[in-house]
């Protein structure tokens, strides 16, 4: 080999080392970027980070199902004495007032509802003679206070569906008092006219109406199907239901009457926009309620010991399920430990081995859920038995926490 050729040698592997360096350089700058807004990350995108036995959210508190506001409460008194309140539903913008209640003739679980506004005075009555209220402590408000959420069904009394649609309103009182006393007067105020009938089922649907009373229209029309809860979205776009068959109620009824338990009813969770459109998320069956993220682009729903988040905007919806067995059956053993004076591991500390086939005694399904924050979503277990008798069971009722984040994107 002559000198000329080894000069060569370098130099080609001079260029190879260059070319390489080159090739290997995107990769150097290559970035994981995450979105600064969880609304639009898709939820099979989400990561999550398991914390337990954290503080309740701050809405976890309840407000007292059967409140009833002074001014209501002494007009049924003075003017109404066949018809017993219930409770009342202020709107979030405190100008109107729902009252539910019944009469002596009405069947059990069946109730009416009326509008007040603030000061007392009656707007309207909501209900017709032909639908029944039913689930009264699920009435509630849009978040705009535009629009009126609750289930009803035909009420018994009705003779038929056809005679409820098709019937034209009766003379109402008001009619009277009009050729009796000025239009102005108290005794023509008393009476506002009544809703027009509307459609009824015989099993329990969704029911809309606006913040004058007016324009009741079924959401759902569904026969055979119940149901028996819903939530507003933050936007009140839209809501998040439960429901379930009528064979399947049925049969739930039936088994906890064979347990002397109050019925807790699971059902399948949906969503429901304003327009009637209605999209099933899942076919597995929960009693546990649904919650929507602050920003109203997703739903979460709770399985025993799992927890699924929906996509409830957008073309292509996504879900994401986050089984959490494993991660609440550690902690539980680390909260029973404790409980008994024993020293438990970190609760970061990286899980090693699982509890023994034995589970501990703090171990229990997800109750109920809150979403408070976009990125924390808060889940309660405990073991929870309402009887018949009346006797009210809560036993290692404990919050934990999904801290949750994009996954991250790379970017070249």
């Amino acid at each position: 080999m002559n000198f000329k050729s080894r000069k060569f040698i370098p130099t080609v592997l001079l260029s190879i080392i260059l070319a390489a360096a080159a090739c290997q350089q995107p990769e150097a700058t290559k970035q994981i970027v995450r979105p600064s807004s969880l609304r639009d990350v898709p939820a099979q995108r989400l990561s999550y980070r398991y914390e337990a036995d954290v503080p309740a959210p701050p809405d976890a508190v309840q407000m007292n199902q059967q409140q009833k506001l002074t001014a209501i409460q002494a007009d049924f008194d003075q003017t109404r004495p066949q018809d017993t309140l219930y409770k009342t539903v202020l709107s979030p913008d405190k100008q109107r007032v729902l009252a539910i209640f019944n009469r002596a003739t009405d069947e059990k679980q069946e109730y009416r509802m009326d509008l007040y506004d603030a000061s007392g005075k009656l707007i309207r009555k909501i209900t017709p003679e032909g639908l029944s209220l039913v689930f009264p402590d699920i009435v509630s408000w849009s978040p705009n206070s535009e629009t009126v959420a609750f289930t009803g069904a035909r009420r018994v009394s009705a003779q038929s569906q056809e005679i409820v649609q098709e019937a034209p309103s009766p003379p109402s009182l008001e009619d009277e008092n009009q050729n009796a006393a000025p239009a102005n007067s108290p005794a023509a105020a008393a009476s506002p006219t009544p809703n027009a009938p509307v459609m009824t089922f015989r099993t329990e649907q969704i029911y809309l109406v606006n913040r004058d009373g007016a324009d009741l229209k079924p959401l759902t029309q569904k026969e055979g199907l119940i149901y028996f809860y819903f939530v507003w979205s933050p936007d009140g776009a839209m809501l998040g239901a439960l429901a379930a068959k009528e064979n399947e109620w049925q049969a739930m009824e039936t088994q906890a009457a064979s347990r002397g338990e109050l019925l807790r009813p699971l059902g399948r969770p949906r969503l429901l926009e304003k327009n009637g459109r209605e999209r099933l998320l899942d076919d597995n069956l929960s009693d546990v309620h649904p919650v929507f993220s602050p920003d109203s682009s997703k739903a979460a729903i709770a399985y025993r010991t799992d927890v699924r988040i929906y996509d409830a905007v957008g073309n292509q919806p996504s879900s994401a399920a986050i089984p959490l067995q494993v991660q609440l059956l550690t902690s539980s053993q680390a909260f029973d430990d404790k409980q008994k004076g024993q020293t438990a591991p970190a609760n970061n500390a990286p899980v090693t081995t699982l509890p023994s086939a034995q589970p501990p005694a703090s171990f229990n399904p997800i109750v109920a859920l809150r979403w408070s924050q976009d990125d924390a979503l808060y889940l309660q277990t405990g073991y929870v038995k309402d009887f018949v008798s009346g006797e009210l069971v809560r036993s290692f009722m404990r919050w934990h926490k999904l801290n949750l984040s994009p996954q991250g994107a790379v970017l070249n």
